[in-house]
């Protein structure tokens, strides 16, 4: 299971792994002869219950990211209208009801379940790959792998291939003949990775890392683990790409990075609505005692700037704007919604040169040193309704401990944005000027108003209880 944002690591990770696990314990003829045949895997025993990989987003949000439809339909293989996906809309029943049904979680890209699969959900949790902060959940969780890398896929091939203490044998990686793809299809062992899997885990490890400008060393070691699996390696005449197939392994991953990076820059045809929907991450917070609510709180991450979203929308001005943004977050029963804009003058969020952006995917960390890019811009709109389930006076004292601590922050630094009136009450506009804070420097900043609010640490209780 990848996370809510739906991105392509979370997609290919989710596939990867739950590949892995329905496969794990296949008769290993080529090392043990007829002693591994039967053997339960070391995670999971297909043949007590199938595995599914779940995308936390719906199947009509896929598709808002260029670069997934990109790489599914060119690299995965996939079927048109992602009928080998199943997402969390075509579940037959909600999370919290269906949770006791499953036999187990895994976790990837992230390392905490989201609260409506309910209790019966977090106790299901047996494994966790994912290379954001580690919340210290699921102690017992087998594999718990939560450390940093460019890419979680790159995590999810390590433990596919066992490669954890092997980083630095390059013969493990070099010179190694290009798995015979005829023969591939008569998978004969759990680690045989399929052509267009391997494909998809290259893919995404090359635009996660910027062509491994970005991540760590376990990025590239997977890249050079992978790659014997992959169609670039030897030929291939089940299908063609863009690929020359005589291209050497460094030649094909900056070829998918530009290819990828190219594709997820192009969010020209998105409306406010896709760009809320396209990135967004929210969770619902539990009342923590009787006389207070709960709480409908969400984030998205939009690489285009205020002014050409405002552009897109009704007359043009920031009331229809935040028009658009309440019909959005109505859908879901948001309470509390921040937009975080991310964008370099001369990009897509500036519409002189909507060709050439610079996105924001929430793992971005902004580190990358491109002198021929403008400067890099960030913005936050805040807005909290009434009328969910907050009453009035609870929206209005809410909405100033969170404005309140925005503004105080000093690692945000904001000033109050100057593009026109707003239009209602409860909205709010700021100029980002340390531009390397993105949602996993905002939201804790939020939570932290968040408890403020209540008067008592919810999130610490609710990672207790998880």
């Amino acid at each position: 299971m990848g996370n809510e944002a739906g991105d392509l690591d979370s997609l290919t990770s989710a596939i990867a792994w739950a590949f892995y696990l329905a496969h794990e314990n296949m008769d290993d003829t080529s090392l043990k002869g007829k002693k591994g045949k039967g053997k339960k895997g070391k995670h999971h025993n297909p043949k007590e219950r199938p595995v599914v990989p779940l995308l936390q987003t719906e199947e009509d949000a896929i598709d808002l990211r260029p670069e997934n439809k990109l790489a599914l339909r060119e690299y995965g293989n996939m079927r048109r209208g992602h009928a080998d996906i199943l997402t969390i809309d075509e579940l037959p029943l909600p999370p919290s009801e269906i949770s006791p049904y499953l036999d187990g979680i895994y976790l990837v890209d992230h390392n905490r379940l989201r609260s409506d699969w309910g209790e019966a959900g977090a106790k299901k949790v047996k494994g966790v790959l994912d290379h954001h902060n580690d919340l210290e959940l699921y102690p017992d969780a087998k594999p718990r792998v939560i450390e940093p890398a460019g890419s979680c896929a790159s995590l999810v091939a390590h433990e596919i291939l066992q490669l954890w203490d092997k980083d630095k044998e390059d013969q493990v990686y070099n010179e190694q003949e290009c798995v015979d793809k005829t023969a591939l299809k008569q998978k004969q062992h759990p680690t045989d990775i399929p052509t267009e899997l391997a494909d998809l885990l290259l893919a995404v490890i090359a635009l996660d890392t910027d062509d491994f400008h970005r991540g760590t060393g376990r990025d590239l070691y997977a890249s050079k683990a992978i790659w014997r699996w992959s169609s670039f390696c030897g030929s291939n005449d089940d299908r063609d790409t863009v690929m020359d197939r005589n291209d050497d392994r460094d030649t094909v991953m900056d070829r998918l990075d530009k290819e990828l990076g190219t594709a997820k820059k192009d969010l020209r045809h998105l409306n406010v609505r896709d760009l809320l929907r396209r990135d967004w991450k929210g969770d619902i917070i539990p009342a923590p005692n009787a006389s207070a609510p709960a709480l409908h709180l969400g984030i998205a991450s939009i690489p285009v700037s205020m002014r050409n979203q405002i552009a897109r929308v009704g007359n043009h001005t920031p009331a229809a704007w935040f028009e658009a943004e309440k019909a959005w977050t109505k859908e879901i029963y948001a309470d509390v919604s921040l937009a975080l804009t991310s964008y370099r003058e001369g990009g897509i969020g500036d519409e002189l040169i909507p060709s050439d952006s610079d996105g924001d995917n929430d793992d971005d960390d902004d580190d990358d040193d491109d002198s021929k890019k403008g400067a890099k811009h960030r913005e936050i709109a805040l807005v909290v309704q009434d009328g969910r389930r907050l009453t009035r006076p609870m929206a209005n004292s809410l909405f100033e401990a969170i404005k309140s601590e925005i503004e105080a922050a000093p690692e945000l630094n904001v000033t109050t944005w100057t593009g026109g009136d707003l239009g209602g009450e409860r909205r709010m506009i700021w100029d980002q000027w340390f531009t390397k804070a993105s949602r996993k420097v905002v939201r804790p900043i939020v939570e932290r108003a968040v408890e403020g609010w209540y008067g008592q640490p919810v999130y610490r209780q609710l990672l207790g209880e998880a």
